[in-house]
């Protein structure tokens, strides 16, 4: 005997001893269609094989009997009119997957609530952010940018532009005003200008001069065109700017990646060395 209703698993065998009843369908036709209506199920079994278990009734859906006050275990008995309305599926949540973008925009808020309260709570603390986010975060805004026909020329800059921000964090000597200048000079070198003189602490491309060849080969951006001023968007965002101070330390989990990478490698040519089951 199985309880018919969806998502509910008691049934006979695993019930057997305890007070778990189970009930037929109403012979009144109308109180059988609430009934049916309720347990919202298409696949309805034959009437005879139809069970409502009596954990979908409340406890005053039940008539009082001796057995009860003498704590004895019995049948228990409907009272007319009694309509089950416990379904797991009324207590259920949908589970509802976040999209990519509503994922952003917490890990944006989690991040935004951890800096505010490292600065509230903890102002001892110097706080680092992994230089690795931060770049993700360039390349993915950049990857956008590019998909604009006008601006296809700024793809072949994307990775540049990333080892860029990782040479400037390590190079920095953990100043932020120096890290600074350098994250911006991007824009001077994509356009093959590699001295300037409106920089405070930093007016020259490093290390060393690019060859000929190279200047001639490297496709440079054009100053004022669409792609130059979609990295300057990038570039000089104002968030950006300010999350770069935090970048002085050159902290990252590089190392950590490559050492799970390597980890990896060799579990991975241990298995595969190894003779397959069964073989010799």
């Amino acid at each position: 005997m199985y309880c018919m209703v969806p998502g509910c698993t008691i049934c006979s065998k695993k019930t057997k001893g305890s007070d778990i009843s189970y009930h037929r369908l109403p012979n009144d036709q109308q109180m059988r269609r609430t009934w049916l209506r309720r347990v919202r199920r298409d696949n309805l079994p034959k009437a005879n094989s139809c069970y409502f278990c009596s954990a979908h009734f409340t406890p005053d859906c039940f008539e009082g009997s001796l057995k009860e006050l003498f704590g004895m275990k019995g049948k228990k008995a409907l009272k007319s009119g009694s309509v089950p309305s416990i379904f797991p599926f009324l207590h259920r949540k949908p589970e509802r997957k976040l999209s990519y973008k509503r994922a952003q925009i917490r890990e944006k808020i989690a991040k935004d609530e951890i800096t505010s309260e490292m600065r509230k709570k903890y102002p001892s603390i110097i706080h680092q952010y992994d230089v690795w986010h931060l770049s993700k975060w360039i390349k993915k805004n950049l990857g956008k940018k590019v998909k604009t026909k006008i601006n296809e020329s700024l793809l072949k800059w994307i990775q540049s532009v990333s080892n860029h921000l990782w040479w400037c964090s390590q190079t920095c000597g953990g100043d932020a005003e120096v890290l600074r200048e350098k994250w911006v000079s991007i824009l001077n070198h994509v356009v093959n200008k590699h001295r300037w003189k409106n920089g405070k602490r930093f007016r020259k491309c490093g290390p060393g001069r690019l060859s000929r060849r190279k200047e001639r080969k490297t496709k440079w951006l054009e100053d004022g065109s669409a792609a130059y001023v979609a990295l300057e968007g990038v570039v000089l965002n104002k968030k950006l700017l300010k999350d770069i101070e935090k970048l002085t330390e050159f902290h990252h989990t590089g190392d950590n990646v490559e050492v799970h990478s390597q980890t990896s490698s060799f579990f991975i040519q241990r298995h595969v060395g190894q003779n397959p089951i069964g073989s010799d």
